[in-house]
């Protein structure tokens, strides 16, 4: 990946099977304005109809690259000085809003966001990866049983 030109934001979609889901974070990244996505090769939803009519066409206007290994695309992207954050609930992980003001030493770093599938997350290897793991804060004590959101609109809030 290019980094010669400031700071990027890469989106690492991890074994996302849903075509909905697909389509929904490709047009988040398409109207965002996100420098590129990647997608694992194994295990994640092609491109296909479903996922160009979930997009909205977004899918016909930017480049999709996938990786036959997540973790080695990740390891070599450290490597090169990129900072990688994992989106993911549980213990070690803290709100994004507080990454940011406690972590100045990550502004102006180009940073690949990784997202983990639908139900399961991110796979326990990848996550330890990760140099931080950064949730959504939400109202789960309002909500009842509603502990996480779908991982198109996760994405969307986290980008």
């Amino acid at each position: 990946l290019d980094k010669k030109s400031g700071p990027s934001l890469i989106l690492a979609l991890d074994e996302i099977s849903d075509p909905q889901n697909l389509g929904a974070l490709l047009r988040t990244v398409a109207f965002l304005g996100v420098e590129g996505i990647i997608v694992s090769a194994k295990n994640c939803a092609p491109l296909s109809p479903v996922v160009s009519k979930a997009s909205s066409g977004a899918m016909e206007v930017i480049e999709v690259m996938s990786t036959p290994s997540m973790l080695k695309f990740l390891k070599g992207v450290k490597d090169e000085g990129w900072l990688v954050v994992g989106a993911a609930l549980g213990e070690g992980s803290v709100s994004l809003d507080k990454f940011t003001k406690t972590n100045p030493e990550s502004q102006g770093k180009p940073i690949v966001l990784v997202l983990g599938s639908e139900g399961r997350g991110l796979r326990t290897v990848i996550k330890a990866l990760c140099d931080v793991l950064v949730k959504i804060e939400g109202a789960a004590e309002k909500a009842g049983n509603v502990d996480s959101m779908n991982v198109s609109a996760s994405g969307a809030v986290l980008l």
